[in-house]
C-alpha cells in the first residue's frame, strides 16, 4: 500500500449538511470540504487514517481504536445525523506495531465489548466530520445492531482512528507519522 493521498481539514459539524442548511455560514468550508472528499474519491484508497485532537485518549500515549466499528450522533439545532463505520483493525494492528519499533508508547483502546471484533468506539465531531466527506453519508446507527455491516451503498473504505497525545513531546508524535508511513510501505493491501 502506498500514500496516495494526505490532507489536513478542519471538523466543525455544521457544515455537515444533514445538520444545517448553510452551514452555520460556513459554505466556503462545506464546498471546500466536497471538493475534498472528490479528491480522496479518486485516490481510491483502501483505508482512511484519521487523527483527532478529540475522542479517546490515553495519557501519554498515543491512542489507537482496537475495535470493529466506530459509532456516534451528532445534534445541531434540534437535526441529528447518526454514523456507524467501519474500522481496519488489520492496519490498525500494523500501525501499532511500527509504532512500537519506533519507541512511540501507544495504546491500543477498546470500548464496550470484550473483543474487539464486537466493540464499537464512540465516535465525534473529529471524526464524523471528515468520514461524513469521504462517503460514510449513511444513518446507521439506528438500524439495528451498531456492529451491523455497513448498507452496500455506504462505499467509503474503513478508517483507522488515532488520536495523538498532546502530552509526548513533538518528535514522538512526528515518529508516529512515520510509523504510519513504514505501516503503508510494509502492507500487502
Amino acid at each position: 500500500m502506498s500514500l496516495v493521498f494526505a490532507a489536513i481539514v478542519p471538523h466543525g459539524f455544521p457544515i455537515i449538511s444533514d445538520l444545517s442548511e448553510d452551514a452555520e455560514g460556513g459554505m466556503a468550508t462545506r464546498n471546500a470540504m466536497l471538493e475534498f472528499g472528490r479528491r480522496i474519491a479518486a485516490a481510491k484508497p483502501d483505508v482512511v487514517v484519521i487523527a483527532t485532537p478529540h475522542g479517546m485518549r490515553a495519557e501519554g500515549m498515543v491512542a489507537l481504536a482496537a475495535v470493529a466499528r466506530g459509532a456516534g450522533k451528532l445534534e445541531w439545532e434540534g437535526r441529528s445525523f447518526e454514523m456507524n463505520i467501519p474500522v481496519d483493525l488489520d492496519f490498525t494492528d500494523e500501525i501499532a506495531a511500527k509504532a512500537k519499533e519506533r519507541d512511540v508508547p501507544i495504546a491500543l483502546i477498546g470500548y464496550a465489548g470484550n473483543r474487539r471484533s464486537q466493540s464499537a468506539a464512540p465516535l465525534d465531531w473529529g471524526i464524523i466530520t471528515p468520514s461524513y466527506f469521504i462517503g460514510h453519508t449513511r444513518n446507521l446507527v439506528g438500524q439495528g445492531s451498531v456492529l451491523a455491516a455497513a448498507p452496500a451503498e455506504d462505499i467509503a473504505p474503513p478508517i483507522v482512528i488515532i488520536n495523538p497525545s498532546r502530552q509526548l513531546p513533538y518528535e514522538a508524535n512526528v515518529e508516529f507519522g512515520r510509523a504510519i508511513a513504514d505501516a503503508a510501505k510494509a502492507s500487502d493491501m
